[in-house]
């Protein structure tokens, strides 16, 4: 581990800001949030007055921000005005068009772009035990390996080609925004018919029907009522409408695409900034209507 690389970081949510926090234990971390750097920045971290000085600062800077559109945003308005970092690491998820209008965006400027969606939630990255999807150069990705072992236990490389770790992440997405969705249906069924929650869960778990949601969203946050994960539904609903176009780009959009992207619009436009595991409360007052 190269101690003496700097590291920037920007966007410091719900899930940034463990990655930094964990970052900043090891390397030299300058650190900027529009909503707020001081309050949110790590206590071993530089808490810099914006972005532009974050690029300023570092050797590799990471983002982690909210949408494509955010992310070009920022990447428009620093670029140009600032020192290059070598490698910039997108830790964002923002689609396929996305990451290739980075990549080359940067790519102009001599700055390689390291796309690197993350899935695991706020409980995964405190622990560093997130799955990064990475694509972009393979000399790039080596060279933040050391990074990447402090905030995840699952790196995985797929490829030069931007917009591959989008695909990957936006196929997860949509694989566990269903599961979630089919799951609190089955619940409300099985409640209906007389089950009980936490006795469904425990046959499911050892049983075909068992995923991302029997095992986790049901028992942590549903079951106990928090519904806190810390992922709301609009961005569920936002990386769902990002796959069907991805699907759509490559002539793979079918009809369970429609109709998962419908549920969580609808729970979005109903219930906006909810977490996501409200699907269930927001499935069970739909049921119950009928």
């Amino acid at each position: 581990m190269d101690a003496s690389i700097s590291l920037g970081f920007i966007g410091l949510g719900n899930i940034g800001r463990h990655f930094a926090h964990n970052l900043a234990g090891a390397w030299q971390l300058t650190v900027f949030d529009k909503a707020g750097t001081r309050t949110r920045a790590p206590d071993e971290s530089l808490a810099a007055e914006s972005a532009a000085e974050v690029f300023d600062a570092s050797d590799i800077t990471f983002l982690s921000l909210p949408s494509g559109p955010v992310v070009l945003q920022v990447l428009n308005e620093v670029v140009p005005v600032s020192s290059k970092p070598e490698i910039v690491v997108d830790l964002s998820t923002i689609g396929l068009h996305g990451a290739r209008e980075a990549a080359a965006l940067l790519q102009r400027h001599g700055i390689d772009y390291l796309e690197c969606p993350v899935s695991g939630g706020i409980a995964a990255a405190k622990t560093g035990n997130v799955s990064l999807m990475c694509a972009g150069s393979y000399d790039s990705y080596k060279r933040c390996s050391p990074m990447f072992e402090i905030i995840s236990k699952n790196a995985f490389y797929l490829g030069e080609q931007p917009g591959l770790g989008q695909a990957m992440k936006l196929a997860n997405n949509f694989l566990a925004a269903t599961a979630l969705a089919a799951t609190s249906e089955a619940m409300c069924f099985g409640l209906s018919a007389g089950l009980d929650m936490e006795a469904m869960l425990e046959v499911l778990n050892v049983s075909s029907g068992r995923n991302g949601a029997t095992e986790d969203k049901f028992p942590q946050e549903v079951v106990t009522e928090r519904f806190n994960s810390g992922f709301v539904n609009e961005l569920m609903s936002k990386d769902i409408k990002l796959f069907r176009e991805a699907a759509a780009e490559v002539d793979r959009a079918g009809p369970m695409g429609i109709l998962v992207d419908k549920i969580w619009k609808d729970f979005a436009a109903q219930s906006p900034e909810q977490d996501f595991t409200k699907i269930y409360l927001h499935t069970k007052k739909l049921l119950d209507k009928t």
